[in-house]
């Protein structure tokens, strides 16, 4: 399963990465419940909010085995 992940930054969505998801996203399963488009909050190092969403995936939202583009 390929997923797709934006984050933040500056005012705008900007692409971050693809593939497997983090293992942060893993452990909280935080992409997984908010579903395609809806943001995950997550502090960084520093304590400072990052915010990502999720742009293409399987999500628990989209029910088990469906695809989402």
């Amino acid at each position: 399963m390929a997923y797709e992940w934006e984050q933040w930054v500056d005012g705008e969505w900007r692409s971050v990465s693809s593939g497997a998801l983090p293992e942060w996203m893993k452990k909280k399963k935080a992409a997984m419940w908010a579903g395609l488009g809806r943001e995950v909050h997550r502090d960084d190092a520093s304590g400072r909010e990052q915010r990502y969403r999720l742009v293409k995936g399987e999500t628990e939202a989209d029910g088990e085995g469906s695809m989402s583009s």
